[in-house]
């Protein structure tokens, strides 16, 4: 089960890049299933409740009260550990250890956390923005990603040039019209196409008049053994999924880049109070990168260093 890889260690950041001295922001497992009053503090004096699935850094602590129950996933062992009402665990370097109670067994977690630090690297490499300088006349071109669509999402997005302009986008032989948005970003759903791919483009417009061309991408349509993969993975992080993050990382993964960008900042705006939640943004940064919508890249990205 690859995908399970991905699905709930959709969470991290940092990591080569990374200064030495944030290294042990690097979570060893993940607190989920939680299920009445479990609370986690990162450094055992102030104490917040654990709202959704929770990845642990070394150093925090975790304690369930009378009736309570979790489980934790610890990315090292690919084991996961009942823990027990009653109890204060603390995490550690490579996994956790017993402050007081009693912890319940422990069972194989299969891939659930597999591949942990292959994705630090994938989204960390999205968090330094280089921005190139355009030419004279180009400042209008549209850069696309290469992305994938479904029936259920068949949307396509691209970054907004100004609300004064208004856009063709060109899918094979077909083409749509797209009026003028003051968004930052602008969307468009297409009819589905049979072809296993597509090129496609898009015009700048004013008044009428075409002021620039993009160069061309790939849109792909999920179908067949594709389309019951993703399918099979919706299923499977359903069981685990409580706000959302782990499907958009679902989405990502199979391509589906736009419909994962609307679930992520669906999240974070939820979630933007989270002390956490710092360590999750190059999630969001690269999708807006494989997306080409720079400047969220850049917004974001500031935010995400302002706060290491």
């Amino acid at each position: 089960m690859k995908i399970m890889r991905s699905l709930l260690l959709l969470a991290l950041v940092f990591l080569l890049a990374v200064p030495s001295a944030l290294a042990d922001r690097v979570p060893v497992g993940m607190i989920y299933d939680v299920d009445g009053k479990v609370e986690y503090s990162k450094n055992g004096k102030r104490w917040k409740p654990v709202r959704r699935n929770k990845l642990m850094f070394p150093g925090a602590m975790v304690r369930l009260n009378n009736g309570s129950k979790a489980k934790f996933a610890n990315q090292a062992t690919q084991e996961t550990t009942n823990l027990m009402a009653n109890s204060e665990i603390k995490i550690t370097d490579f996994g956790m250890e017993l402050v007081s109670g009693e912890l319940g067994p422990t069972e194989a977690a299969g891939e659930l956390l597999a591949g942990l630090d292959k994705q630090f690297a994938t989204t960390q490499k999205y968090t330094t923005v280089r921005r190139s300088a355009n030419k004279p006349g180009q400042e209008l071109i549209v850069d696309l990603g290469n992305i994938s669509l479904s029936a259920d999402y068949p949307t396509v997005a691209w970054e907004s040039k100004g609300a004064e302009y208004s856009y063709r986008l060109n899918v094979g032989d077909n083409s749509y019209d797209v009026a003028a948005t003051s968004e930052k970003v602008v969307l468009r759903a297409i009819e589905p196409f049979s072809e296993r791919s597509m090129k496609y483009s898009v015009d700048v417009l004013k008044d009428g008049k075409v002021l620039s061309e993009s160069k061309t991408r790939r849109l792909s349509w999920l179908s067949g053994k594709k389309l019951k993969k993703f399918q099979e993975d919706v299923t499977t992080v359903k069981k685990y999924d409580s706000d959302g993050f782990m499907m958009a990382g679902v989405l990502k993964e199979h391509g589906l880049l736009v419909p994962a960008m609307q679930t992520y900042e669906s999240f974070f705006s939820q979630n933007s109070d989270d002390d956490d939640i710092n360590d999750l943004r190059p999630f969001m940064i690269e999708v807006y990168a494989r997306l080409k919508l720079q400047a969220l890249q850049e917004e974001v990205t500031k935010t995400y260093q302002a706060n290491l």
